[in-house]
């Protein structure tokens, strides 16, 4: 038993070779036809980008995430001076440099301005400066917990009010053991 796709094909290799020049021509004539066909509706999409299916949560999400970041193909060169305009100066150089250069760029920006990293500038602070933040949300975990168990003024208020006594027995402890001539191990900046 053959199949119908089976019997189909046959058929054709039949007529194609009871015909073969006017296969040939039909070829041709096709090939003809699919030049400008393909230039005009062939593009080349080079952003990996557009080949993702649209409407989906993740693609929404990577879109988001190439606006503001770039796509992942670039590089991000932070330019840090004594002073902004210095920063500007040398950013500017630089962008003159590489488009000068032998590499073609499809896109230079040097110039950011702080509404661009809203929700996103944690990702440029300094190591230090992330540890500082680590150890005062440790310092203050009590605080945060009980207000995210029972959000409320009230909450907020008496975290707030335990915070400042807590604060203000350490400074009354450290005078003390100043004026007394104990040691004092307080520290101004967590109290």
């Amino acid at each position: 038993m053959i199949v119908p796709t089976g019997r189909v094909l046959r058929s054709l290799v039949r007529l194609c070779c009871r015909y073969p020049v006017s296969t040939v021509a039909l070829a041709l004539a096709l090939a003809i036809l699919a030049v400008p066909v393909t230039l005009w509706n062939l593009r080349f999409e080079a952003s990996a980008l557009h080949l993702l299916p649209p409407g989906q949560a993740y693609v929404s999400r990577y879109r988001e995430y190439s606006r503001d970041f770039g796509e992942l193909d670039e590089i991000i060169i932070v330019v840090r001076g004594r002073t902004p305009e210095e920063s500007k100066a040398y950013a500017a150089r630089l962008v003159r440099e590489l488009r000068a250069g032998p590499v073609a760029f499809n896109h230079l920006a040097y110039r950011v301005t702080l509404p661009d990293l809203d929700g996103r500038a944690l990702l440029y602070l300094p190591k230090a400066a992330l540890e500082e933040l680590r150890e005062g949300i440790f310092d203050h975990q009590d605080f945060i917990e009980s207000f995210a168990a029972t959000p409320g003024l009230v909450t907020l208020l008496e975290a707030v009010n335990r915070q400042l006594a807590v604060g203000f027995v350490s400074r009354v402890n450290c005078i003390s053991g100043m004026l007394f001539g104990c040691a004092c191990s307080f520290n101004a900046d967590r109290a």
